[in-house]
């Protein structure tokens, strides 16, 4: 039991990173997706 508290502070500080790292990828790949759609146009 005692084991379960520091594994969930590291698994808050993960969720963490992962929500930052989530929201520059959907940038980045938001940011990539807008020039591939627009290349079968032309």
């Amino acid at each position: 039991m005692k084991s379960i508290t520091p594994n969930s502070k590291k698994s808050q500080n993960k969720s963490k990173e992962n929500r930052k790292m989530t929201k520059t990828q959907a940038f980045i790949e938001g940011f990539i997706a807008k020039p591939i759609k627009n290349k079968p146009k032309n």
